[in-house]
């Protein structure tokens, strides 16, 4: 059983991706309908994509958003913003051989309010050397 599409509804797909979803087994063939996803779903879907760690479905993860957190309509927009700094940091603490654990599921970001976390202050390496050799001075 194949999918047939007539060129208005291929063009029509490619216009309006985010509205487009399947109804089957996963493999393009079955019935198509359209969900129209509003600004906050939109905006949770882009920051999902731009996570870097593990993460599950868009429905399972915007719905365990929605579940965790009563203010989840103030907060949507904070999440790339957020996620941006911390992924600037990480750059920036890696560039200097401090340690940075890998990133956390999404699902564990979100029920953790990582976006709220505050990134610690970043050493040079010059200055840790530094420290250690003043140190051993005066033993």
């Amino acid at each position: 059983m194949e999918a047939e599409y007539s060129e208005n509804e291929s063009e029509n797909e490619s216009e309006n991706d985010s509205t487009t979803e399947w109804k089957g087994k996963g493999n393009g063939i079955g019935k198509e309908y359209n969900v129209e996803k509003n600004d906050f779903e939109i905006q949770f879907e882009n920051f999902r994509k731009e996570y870097p760690g593990t993460k599950n479905g868009f429905k399972t993860e915007f719905d365990n958003f929605i579940k965790k957190h009563k203010d989840w309509q103030s907060v949507i927009p904070l999440l790339s913003l957020a996620l941006e700094k911390q992924k600037k940091w990480r750059d920036e603490a890696k560039k200097n051989n401090m340690f940075v654990p890998e990133w956390a599921m999404l699902q564990t970001w979100i029920n953790q309010r990582r976006w709220e976390e505050e990134q610690g202050e970043i050493t040079k390496n010059n200055q840790q050397k530094t420290e250690n050799v003043k140190q051993y001075e005066y033993l």
